[in-house]
C-alpha cells in the first residue's frame, strides 16, 4: 500500500472544494468589472455621438444628423459656439447626462 501512487478520494475532494471556493469568491468581482466595462462603453458611445452631432449641426445644418442611436440629445446655442447634452441609461437603469460645448 505504501508504494501505491495517486490521490486518495478525500484529497481530490478537498482540492476541488478549495478550487470551487476560490472561483465563487472571485465571480462577483468579475461580474462587477463586466458591468463597469459596459457602462464605460455606453458613456464613450454617448460622448462620441454627442460630439458628432455637434459637429454636424455646427458645420452642415441645424437639424439632427441621420444617426440611429439610443441616446437623447438636447442642443442650445452658446456664445461663440454650439452646446449640447446627451443622456443615456447605465447598465443598472440609472440615467446619466453629460453636456459639452463645441467652439468652431
Amino acid at each position: 500500500m505504501k508504494y501505491e501512487k495517486g490521490f486518495v478520494m478525500v484529497e481530490a475532494v478537498i482540492a476541488f472544494s478549495i478550487f470551487l471556493l476560490l472561483t465563487l469568491s472571485i465571480l462577483p468581482f468579475y461580474i462587477h468589472l463586466k458591468q463597469q466595462r459596459a457602462n464605460l462603453a455606453r458613456e464613450y458611445m454617448a460622448r462620441t455621438s454627442l460630439y458628432n452631432e455637434l459637429l454636424y449641426q455646427t458645420y452642415n445644418s441645424h437639424h439632427h444628423s441621420p444617426s440611429t442611436t439610443n441616446f437623447m440629445f438636447t442642443f442650445q446655442n452658446v456664445q461663440g459656439g454650439k452646446g449640447g447634452c446627451v443622456s443615456w441609461y447605465t447598465f443598472h437603469g440609472k440615467e446619466k447626462k453629460v453636456c459639452e460645448v463645441l467652439f468652431p
